[in-house]
Order: C-alpha cells, then structure tokens, then sequence
C-alpha cells in the first residue's frame, strides 16, 4: 500500500497535456462472505450428515484511482484497429508526445532513470 501511496503523490502533482491528469482516490472496504449451502439431498432430508454449514468472512479493500479518461484509447488499441501497421509520421507523433511527458517528469523530478 505504501508504494500505491507514494504513485498517488506523484500521479497528484502531475501537469501536462500528454499525461493523463490524476482526479483522486479511494480506498473501498468490501466485505467478502463465502459459505456452503445444504447438500443436493433436498432441504426435507437434512441431517447433521447431509448438512454442512461454513462462513467465511474477510474485509478486502480495493484501491480506486481516477485518471483523465484518454479519448482517443492506448497506442495498443489504436495498432490493434489498424493491424499492426503504422505509418512513420504517426510512429514519429507518438514518439514525439511520450517524450515530450517523459522530459517533463525528468525535467519536474518527478522521475529519475
């Protein structure tokens, strides 16, 4: 939790137009419950023997991040719909947008290589 913690931070303080923007967080406690049901014998023939009853009860907490919803989809997606096959000029946009994100992250020291 502590590093999904220290990304939040990063993620928070995050300002340019080709990193998704971060909108918040929260951590959602579910109660989770498992537990076995009467035997196949029918419910007019229970018995201690046909008849096993177990609860398991378990808190899981889930971690919600809300980002900037990216309109135009991943890169991953954009290369599936086109199968496989990108011309140099959007090789060379993508290539010139993640860089231009990642300068910035260097640049604000917000990431070291």
């Amino acid at each position: 939790m502590r590093q999904f913690k220290q990304e939040i931070q990063v993620l928070s303080q995050l300002r340019h137009p080709n990193i998704l923007q971060y909108y918040g967080s929260e951590i959602v406690s579910q109660l989770s419950r498992t537990s076995a049901c009467p035997s196949s014998t029918g419910i007019h023939n229970l018995t201690h023997q046909n008849f096993n009853m177990s609860i398991h009860t378990q808190v899981e907490d889930q971690l919600n991040v809300y980002l900037e919803y990216a309109h135009h989809g991943s890169i991953d997606k954009y290369i599936k719909e086109r199968l496989g096959t990108l011309t140099e000029s959007v090789v060379r946009t993508f290539t010139y947008d993640i860089v231009t994100g990642l300068a910035s992250l260097h640049v604000n020291n917000s990431i070291h290589g």
